[in-house]
């Protein structure tokens, strides 16, 4: 489940004598997505399996905020998929969302459903803080123009404007908050949590059966459930290890990867960011401590070295500039370390290794340092950039930069297209536009790593459209 779980509330235990229509093994922004929608056919036995348990923080639910983005039209009219359009998933934005009616505009061609009836939380970050208005003026100085709402069509040549985040009263909204509360009391919905899948089950004819799964309360034992379709939405890392574990039911013999019936493709893709269109900045209110700067991947020296003196003074505001690489023309790769399902892959992503993206983070890079250093901002805020940097290319701005970008560079942690949709005849399709798995029948893929391609944005909303929209090519809407 994304992000939070759904506490003590949980609906009926799985049962053995029933046969799921619908085994959902998730851990992605879909999973819960495609639990609600699919359980809303009463006739239809769904189970959702879950690695996670119930989280006990708050904290989790607390900034930063999760930034609500839907990516460029173009990006998905890109994947040339007529089922997949920018104007097909459209309505499946506008339905996930419960949008604010105060901060939120009505644009006429991108206007926002009815606000009572999504299950997505949409405000606007609100704008009191000194640093967003002095940046957005400073933006505007340099070429770029205000909007109210990034996600409508005028955005598309450049803009600057306040972050849509998917938290109201302070509080984050996850798929697990959104969709799986109101769809623990149906009878006909069972979730399975602290559990694991380690095989899908075919018989000889390539039908799927079920899945494997051990319970972190017996983690030994193996239990078989049985099913009539399989959904993987355990994400870009997840699904392509879970395409692995395949099995007939009479000899248990998994399927290679290496060999003529491997499911998986072992591109990925992601976003890659900089610490300082084919860029894009955000808005967004956090805490900066080490805890923090680990999860971002920095090493923690960089942390105590350059940041933890400036940041002793509770109230003082720090800003971090993550110009992040939309379009990578670099691409990476996973692979199985080991048959055993619980041995994390080995995942090569080759950020930077084409030097075209290393140039787009070079002018990002000096784009953000000319606003920075421009009225109004150049008078509130200090770069370290050079005291990070060093200043062995100090005269040479592409390569100082160059040096920054290589140094500094981390993972935004958006990987894509592991499980790549396409055409049916494409060597390097996983699924064909209707989710199914090519090759065999009741297995699905429905999460990040079917696209194609990434898209401009963060992939948690994207993915979420993409679920609501996968459930209703399931039902055959």
């Amino acid at each position: 489940m994304s992000q939070t779980s759904i506490d003590d509330k949980i609906p009926a235990p799985v049962s053995n004598g029933i046969i799921y229509d619908y085994t959902v093994f998730g851990s992605d922004s879909a999973d819960a997505v495609l639990a609600n929608r699919l359980s809303k056919q009463k006739d239809k036995q769904v189970l959702l399996i879950e690695a996670d348990g119930t989280v006990t923080t708050d904290t989790i639910h607390m900034p930063t905020e999760g930034q609500y983005a839907r990516g460029d039209p173009h990006d998905y009219d890109s994947w040339e998929l007529e089922e997949w359009s920018f104007n097909k998933l459209l309505p499946y934005f506008k339905n996930l969302e419960r949008a604010d009616i105060n901060s939120i505009p009505e644009n006429e061609k991108f206007c926002n459903h009815d606000q009572k009836k999504g299950m997505m939380d949409v405000t606007v970050l609100e704008e009191s803080n000194k640093l967003n208005r002095l940046f957005i003026k400073s933006c505007e100085k340099n070429g770029f123009h205000q909007t109210k709402d990034y996600n409508a069509d005028e955005s598309l040549n450049g803009c600057v404007s306040i972050s849509q985040i998917s938290t109201k009263h302070g509080k984050r909204c996850s798929t697990a908050s959104g969709y799986l509360l109101s769809a623990i009391k149906r009878n006909n919905f069972h979730i399975l949590t602290n559990a694991h899948t380690c095989r899908v089950l075919f018989n000889e004819e390539k039908q799927t059966t079920g899945v494997i799964v051990r319970r972190d309360s017996s983690p030994d034992k193996e239990e078989f459930i049985k099913g009539k379709e399989v959904i993987l939405s355990a994400g870009a890392i997840g699904s392509p290890r879970s395409t692995c574990k395949i099995s007939t039911l009479e000899n248990l013999q998994r399927w290679s990867t290496e060999g003529k019936d491997s499911l998986v493709s072992n591109m990925i893709e992601s976003h890659a960011k900089t610490q300082v269109s084919d860029t894009q900045l955000h808005f967004g209110r956090v805490a900066v401590d080490a805890e923090l700067m680990k999860n971002f991947n920095f090493n923690p020296k960089i942390y105590e070295q350059y940041l933890n003196s400036y940041l002793s003074d509770g109230e003082q505001l720090t800003v971090i500039c993550f110009p992040t690489l939309l379009h990578p023309k670099s691409t990476g790769e996973i692979t199985l370390a080991s048959r055993d399902p619980f041995i994390h892959p080995i995942i090569n992503p080759n950020y930077l290794q084409n030097q075209e993206d290393v140039q787009t983070l070079v002018e990002a890079c000096k784009l953000v340092d000319k606003i920075c250093h421009n009225e109004p901002l150049n008078n509130t805020i200090r770069s370290l950039a050079k005291e990070m940097n060093g200043t062995e290319t100090i005269d040479d701005e592409d390569k100082f930069w160059e040096s920054y970008v290589r140094k500094y560079t981390v993972t935004a942690y958006h990987p894509v297209g592991t499980c790549k949709m396409g055409k049916q005849q494409d060597e390097m399709t996983v699924v064909t536009s209707d989710t199914k798995v090519k090759g065999v029948t009741g297995l699905r893929v429905i999460d990040a790593s079917i696209m194609p391609s990434i898209i401009s944005s963060n992939t948690n909303i994207p993915t979420i459209a993409i679920a609501e929209r996968a459930a209703d090519l399931i039902k055959n809407i």
